[in-house]
């Protein structure tokens, strides 16, 4: 029930902000301590702006991510079991990407299960967005277009990384990285 109401928020979260901001790829981190708290992060590569109705709203998009994301608490508010230690957006030669550091006090609560297997348990990682591709990862992953996508370690793994790839087809979206390197220019950063 827990699950399939998490899934139905994330739906209708994306389909208030389809066509705006995204990101091509995402890549999380977490580290579990014994007793089950423990820390993670969660990168953004290129973050883009889509186009909506076949108009260019990056402005609109790149405030959206500086005010609700970078200084506001979206992501808090949408990750409550997650306790942000760091936020930042920066760039590399080409593109503009996102970063979070967080922690948490239960594993279980952010995302993670136990799942009792023949010989044993293994953790299990269900992705926020259907819409996400597991690429790459330190444990056993498994995609089906018509359901979440899953990831599984055996349950004793304490370091997870995942890699998945977001956006798919970056036809109509702009990069926002010029929008970044004005918004330094301009000293704003400092004023935020």
């Amino acid at each position: 029930m827990k699950l399939a109401l998490r899934f139905f928020m994330l739906v209708m979260l994306s389909i208030i902000l389809s066509g705006c901001l995204n990101t091509e790829f995402k890549e999380y981190y977490f580290l579990i301590n014994d007793d089950g708290s423990g820390s993670g992060s969660i990168t953004y590569y290129n973050l883009v702006s889509s186009e909506e109705d076949g108009v260019d709203v990056s402005e609109d998009d790149f405030a959206r991510l500086v005010n609700n994301w970078l200084y506001g608490d979206s992501f808090e508010l949408d990750n409550p079991d997650m306790t942000v230690t760091w936020k930042e957006i920066y760039a590399d030669e080409v593109q503009l990407n996102g970063y979070v550091e967080f922690t948490f006090t239960d594993y279980l609560k952010i995302g993670f299960s136990r799942l009792e297997i023949a010989d044993g348990y293994v953790l299990e990682y269900y992705l926020d967005d259907i819409t996400e591709t597991v690429i790459e990862s330190n444990g056993d992953f498994y995609t089906d277009e018509d359901a979440l996508p899953v990831v599984n370690w055996p349950v004793d793994t304490k370091e997870l990384s995942v890699k998945t790839l977001v956006k798919k087809d970056m036809k109509g979206a702009h990069s926002l990285l010029g929008l970044y390197q004005e918004w330094l220019k301009s000293g704003k950063e400092q004023q935020d």
